[in-house]
């Protein structure tokens, strides 16, 4: 992104990378905390906010969705493999959420996530793996769908590529350039 003359901020959740904290102990509102900490450290720099787009992984994304209904002035979105979680989550820590297959779909579709991305005016890029066996079909066409005041919308279907692109580095150029191509078309 730099390469191309954008600022970029990049930023661990807490526990993660090199960040402090423990990342077992790490509630779905502390990584929210964690994002909107990041996006309001990047706004007190000297940057256009005019032109700030976010782009979100997994949880990250998640994230990113739910931060929408806070940060209006978002002018672009790229959302790879985003996943879910309802509501009742937000306070679980990351490692017992899989206890809680149980709740019914209808909540996961009920998710402050696609409350936020309903919200978002801007241009959004939905990237979905098609091997994805972490974050499913369903989870990513229903972002896409709920994006329903969206300036512009591209939904990307990386073929063939799993959750992680990390064991998959053709997969991984080509989200990223895609990532790249569409923050210069929209920001």
């Amino acid at each position: 992104m730099s390469k191309k003359g954008f600022v970029a901020l990049t930023f661990d959740f807490r526990g993660c990378g090199k960040s402090d904290g423990v990342f077992k102990q790490q509630s779905q509102k502390m990584g929210i905390d964690d994002a909107r900490a990041g996006l309001e450290f990047l706004l007190s720099q000297n940057v256009d906010r005019n032109r700030v787009g976010i782009m979100g992984s997994s949880f990250g994304g998640f994230v990113a969705a739910i931060l929408m209904s806070e940060f209006d002035f978002v002018k672009s979105l790229a959302l790879r493999v985003p996943a879910v979680y309802p509501d009742e989550l937000l306070d679980a820590h990351v490692n017992d959420i899989q206890a809680y297959e149980y709740i019914p779909r209808k909540k996961w579709l009920d998710s402050v996530a696609y409350k936020g991305i309903a919200k978002f005016k801007g241009g959004l890029l939905i990237i979905e793996a098609g091997r994805d066996e972490v974050v499913h079909s369903w989870i990513v066409k229903n972002y896409y769908n709920s994006a329903i005041k969206a300036g512009k919308r591209r939904h990307h279907l990386l073929k063939g590529a799993e959750h992680s692109l990390r064991k998959n580095p053709k997969a991984f150029q080509e989200a990223n350039k895609i990532t790249v191509d569409w923050f210069l078309k929209t920001l």
